[in-house]
């Protein structure tokens, strides 16, 4: 008995609890109607084009002057206030020209972002790519190695690094990209503009990321940490390179002859000795070499710079590898030992000299 009684109550609970959900959903669709309907008759009140944007009241803001169309009433959208001053739609006043340019966009219907799967049209870009994800996370899937992307355009972005292809040339020197921030990066060497600024010692920079480094030299603080040995990076990119040498990992293979390096720079630089590229020059003798390291020791012959100098006894080397050798001298370390009679050596030029002692001997 109690359990048929129960049984009717949570039957008749269950009626008009999907009663209220029933008339809910209508309510919306009603809404839904009306709001279709409100859109297809401004549409056809699109003849009424907007003008230009006018600075209100002379106060440096800017007004929309299309003739007013009440909204609130079936959308319950706001009604924008400056100053306590409160306006009706179509009049709404903006203090930057890029929201009363994304507002008239609504007036005219202009959808400038299409999604490239379907073709659907939205006003701005965020929506574009909320829609995209409606076709799935990453529609977009490299052929090469599988790899996914929520937009097109970045895919053959990344499609680039397979292919070689660098389209984006700059205008200074002819050196060219694969991705144009790299090339507009670039530039500004040329230019000598520099946008980011320090805030605590206003030094600039070409490159948001030598900022990000530089603000954590003055803070002392070195956000990534090597989970294996503990070592602490300024840099994301320092700490991934640093990690593969603990993993072994060459992920960058030149093309050409199939060997692998831990960074791009390497491979970039070993690229050069296949193709006898020499894209370095002495600024004094106008020498080109493959890599700028060896280009900047050598500048150093004109100079007289000596950077490098020895712990031990003050002097100083233009060369880091010249320094290493020469604490060689002091610890009595002898490295390069001679094939034909063991005599050991310091550098590893004075075992070469030496050879050729042998090879006189054998003539």
């Amino acid at each position: 008995m109690l359990k048929d009684l129960v049984r009717e109550r949570l039957i008749a609970a269950a009626d008009e609890i999907f009663g209220l959900f029933e008339s809910t959903i209508a309510s919306y669709e009603e809404q839904l109607a009306r709001a279709r309907d409100e859109t297809d008759r401004h549409r056809r009140q699109r003849k009424h084009n907007c003008e230009t944007q006018t600075p209100l009241h002379g106060q440096g803001l800017l007004a929309c002057t299309k003739p007013p169309i009440s909204l609130k009433h079936n959308y319950g959208w706001s009604v924008g206030t400056h100053g306590g001053s409160t306006r009706a739609d179509c009049h709404k006043s903006y203090a930057y020209k890029c929201n009363l340019t994304l507002h008239m966009k609504r007036h005219t219907g202009e959808k400038p972002f299409s999604c490239s799967v379907c073709g659907q049209g939205f006003i701005q870009k965020n929506n574009l790519k909320a829609h995209m994800r409606e076709h799935g996370q990453k529609p977009f899937v490299c052929s090469l190695c599988g790899k996914r992307f929520t937009q097109k355009v970045n895919m053959e972005s990344h499609a680039r690094i397979h292919t070689g292809e660098k389209p984006f040339a700059c205008s200074f020197c002819g050196k060219r990209f694969t991705h144009k921030p790299n090339m507009v990066a670039h530039s500004r060497i040329h230019a000598g503009e520099k946008p980011f600024t320090c805030s605590l010692c206003g030094q600039g920079f070409a490159q948001k990321v030598a900022l990000t480094a530089h603000v954590q030299a003055h803070t002392g603080q070195k956000g990534f940490v090597c989970a294996v040995c503990g070592k602490t990076f300024y840099k994301q990119a320092s700490l991934v390179s640093h990690t593969r040498t603990h993993t072994g990992e060459k992920p960058f293979a030149c093309s050409l002859c199939g060997q692998s390096f831990a960074q791009k720079v390497t491979l970039v630089a070993h690229m050069r000795t296949h193709t006898g590229e020499k894209p370095f020059a002495c600024s004094f003798c106008h020498k080109a070499f493959s890599q700028k390291s060896h280009m900047v020791a050598h500048v150093r012959i004109h100079t007289g710079e000596k950077p490098f100098s020895c712990s031990i006894c003050g002097q100083g080397f233009a060369q880091k590898v010249s320094l290493t050798g020469h604490k060689r001298v002091h610890a009595g370390d002898k490295p390069f030992a001679c094939t034909f009679c063991a005599k050991r050596f310091s550098y590893r030029c004075s075992l070469t000299a030496h050879m050729h002692t042998h090879a006189q001997q054998g003539d």
